[in-house]
């Protein structure tokens, strides 16, 4: 009895590590298309923020200047490393988590700048303030809303709140989507290297 048990847990085993060498064996021909698919969400979620914070933003600022140079360095970046994590890169799968970083970081610039001016131009323009920094940050699209000016194209509520706070969950989805499709091809990656390294041994 006891020797059927044995046998039945070595099959089990046996069994297990067939399943992951046909895994692995299939990975040498099979593109890492999660990886792929994930960074794509990650790539249009940073790109919904970037307008959302642009069309919201004062356009005068060098501020704008630097922030779509960064935006073109993700969308440039992050295909080239999600095309290359298809290959199993480790490399691009690193390069996928430091632009999920670097979007979670972005919350923390226009985002909370328009959370944090936007209460001010209201208080403002309802007189009971007389602090006119949010003039530096706040665009037309939405102080013009406000002041009776002339109306200006707006693809979105004029509330500064509420363009923040989507921002914020955009870059929120685009770094969970980069980090992810890193991490994921990170370990991938490095199952398939180490598979074909013990290939090597053995021959």
């Amino acid at each position: 009895m006891i020797n059927e048990v044995d046998n039945n847990n070595s099959l089990n085993q046996m069994s297990d590590l067939e399943h992951d060498k046909n895994q692995l064996e299939m990975m040498r021909y099979r593109e890492n298309r999660l990886s792929y698919n994930i960074g794509i969400i990650g790539i249009f979620s940073s790109l919904l923020a970037c307008f959302i914070c642009l069309n919201s933003t004062n356009p005068i600022t060098a501020v704008v200047v630097i922030k779509v140079l960064l935006n073109i360095v993700i969308l440039l970046g992050g295909f080239l490393c999600i095309e290359k994590s298809k290959a199993y890169s480790k490399q691009a799968s690193i390069g996928l988590i430091v632009f999920g970083a670097v979007c979670f970081a972005r919350i923390f610039w226009i985002p909370l700048q328009l959370l944090t001016y936007f209460p001010k131009y209201m208080a403002y323009i309802n007189g009971s303030s007389t602090d006119k920094t949010f003039e530096k940050y706040l665009g037309k699209t939405i102080t013009s809303a406000y002041s009776g000016a002339a109306d200006s194209i707006r693809w979105l509520p004029a509330s500064g709140t509420f363009r923040g706070v989507f921002a914020i969950i955009f870059l929120l989805i685009a770094a969970a989507a980069f980090i992810g499709a890193g991490v994921i091809g990170y370990i991938r990656s490095t199952k398939l290297s180490n598979y074909l390294d013990s290939l090597k041994v053995n021959e």
